[in-house]
């Protein structure tokens, strides 16, 4: 088969899709002939079992990208696999497919978070979901989803029950080979408690729920006097600063680390070092989390925040946590559960690493993936 994906974002930049991009396209590759169509940024892309086709946006605004492009470069593939949203590109696979009807390229849409924003951004999302998204899922041969949870209690799920059979599940995943249990975590004192996140500190991703996570972090300090953790939050972002002064004013900045950008290579060492991995978010715009999984995969548990989607990554009471969303004070209750008993962590983080190996490893996603290309390729529109 001839394959191309489409991403917003790619390794070595940050992000969800693009992590699940590389992986697929990277497996796949290996026996497909694949083409990662990405739009051209000052930055070397990471490369892998397929070729790199780099596009010159007409306009650029953050991840989203003008390409009409993709009309004509995409045409003479099989299969055209898009991580959604992408905005600026998805609409035009969509008149793609109007122009083309059942003819190759089959599309798919991999819908892998809603869009939320600020400002003039917040009220241009509403529009394009309540208006535009409908009319481009409907275009598509498929729409792949992360998990029937999301599907059914978020913005796609009229859509989802109005067209069950374009559905196909396929969530993200991790690559077991990579984050599994290392030395490094024998090495942790006892007494030496860790709680590990890894996120996007800009403003595109105000939802990530750093803040509170700092503000359940100066609970477990003072109302739990758990005097010996350290808080570690990986990532980078216009938003750093922001919550920096928040951990100096409410007096933890001593134990609050800003780890700054950590690589794919690193995170497995920060994963085992943890003692509890968090997935704070805010607002149920994110119908995944690949970080909850990469720490499942090193037999660390992890809090999520019960939105859908999220709240089925791990399996409630056996490998992690279900935390109330925007509760630092139910958070940081979830979370003395796991410094305080450490027995308990140990057993959840086991049963974490046997989840992923059965539901989340890549090897097997992109087995069931490469089943439902076959199947979308073998029906006629």
């Amino acid at each position: 088969m001839r394959i191309a994906y489409l991403s917003p974002s790619f390794p070595p930049l940050l992000g969800g899709m693009g992590t699940a991009c590389y992986y697929t396209a990277n497996e796949i590759g290996k026996n497909h002939q694949v083409t990662v169509f990405l739009a051209k940024r000052n930055v070397e892309y990471k490369k892998g079992n397929y070729k790199i086709k780099l596009i010159r946006p007409w306009l650029s605004y953050g991840h989203a990208h003008l390409m009409p492009q993709v009309l004509w470069l995409l045409k003479d593939f099989d299969i055209v696999h898009l991580y959604y949203p992408y905005f600026g590109t998805a609409e035009f696979l969509g008149l793609l497919k109007l122009i083309r009807g059942s003819k190759k390229p089959k599309v798919i849409f991999h819908h892998s978070m809603e869009a939320v924003g600020t400002g003039f951004l917040k009220y241009i999302f509403k529009f394009h979901t309540k208006f535009i998204m409908p009319i481009l899922m409907k275009s598509v041969d498929a729409i792949f989803i992360l998990s029937k949870d999301y599907a059914e209690h978020s913005d796609i799920s009229k859509i989802y029950k109005k067209h069950p059979e374009k559905f196909y599940e396929a969530p993200h995943g991790v690559d077991v080979t990579k984050f599994k249990v290392k030395n490094e975590k024998l090495k942790v004192k006892e007494n030496n408690k860790i709680i590990f996140t890894a996120q996007a500190l800009d403003k595109q991703h105000f939802f990530k729920g750093i803040d509170v996570l700092i503000k359940a972090f100066y609970i477990l300090n003072t109302q739990y006097s758990i005097q010996n953790a350290k808080l570690m939050i990986a990532g980078d972002g216009d938003l750093k600063k922001y919550y920096q002064n928040l951990a100096n004013k409410i007096g933890v900045q001593d134990k609050v680390i800003f780890l700054g950008k950590v690589s794919q290579e690193e995170l497995p060492y920060y994963y085992n070092l943890a003692t509890i991995t968090v997935v704070p978010s805010t607002q149920r715009t994110e119908c995944f989390s690949i970080a909850a999984v990469e720490s499942m995969a090193c037999a660390t548990p992890v809090v999520v925040t019960d939105f859908p989607g999220v709240r089925v990554t791990i399996e409630n009471n056996k490998s992690g946590l279900v935390a109330k969303p925007n509760d630092e004070k139910d958070l940081a209750e979830k979370l003395s559960f796991f410094l305080t008993s450490p027995e308990k962590a140990k057993d959840f983080g086991n049963n974490a690493r046997k989840r992923v190996e059965e539901k989340f490893n890549w090897q097997i996603i992109t087995q069931k993936i490469l089943m439902h290309y076959r199947e979308i390729l073998s029906l006629a529109k």
